[in-house]
Order: C-alpha cells, then structure tokens, then sequence
C-alpha cells in the first residue's frame, strides 16, 4: 500500500505522496480481500509507477526515485526505558 494516515506515517519526513485515510485504505483491503486478490496495492498511481520503475534498471531509477527520500523520525522513548534509568538498575 501507499501512506496511510497512521501514527507511523506521521514519523515520516519527507513526501508522502497520494496520503489517504485509514478507513480508505481498510475499504480497499476488504474489498481485495473479499475478491480473493494475490496482490492488494494502492493507490493506483503509486502502483503504477512502483511496476515501472522496478522495470528499470538501478541506474535509471535510482535518480528518479531520489526526490522520494525520506527520513524515520525516532520514536520518543519513556525516561523509565532508557538505558540507566533508576528502573533499568534493578
């Protein structure tokens, strides 16, 4: 599937392109799922350009796909589950 709104999509930085909701995209899944679909892909013009430059070769799409980048923000981490806290000496 493409984005989803989602608690992680939002630790993404960077595009997010054709971003749709969580009930779109559970609408589509029941509906291939209930199809009995091998392959359950969305949106269509993601999968679309996904298919053709999987065709290309890594030095053609590589420069295609760099505007693309993206980075994970880091989840934040509860003081009681960092490593060295009072609660990690026991």
């Amino acid at each position: 599937p493409g984005y989803v709104v989602s608690p992680m999509s939002e630790r993404v930085i960077g595009p997010k392109p054709f971003l749709i909701s969580a009930d779109r995209a559970a609408a589509i899944i029941r509906r291939g799922l209930a199809s009995n679909r091998a392959h359950i892909a969305f949106p269509w013009p993601l999968r679309l350009a996904t298919a053709l430059v999987a065709a290309l070769p890594a030095a053609l799409a590589e420069p295609l796909l760099r505007p693309f980048a993206f980075r994970i923000r880091p989840e934040a981490v509860a003081a009681e589950d960092r490593p060295g806290s009072p609660a990690d000496a026991g």
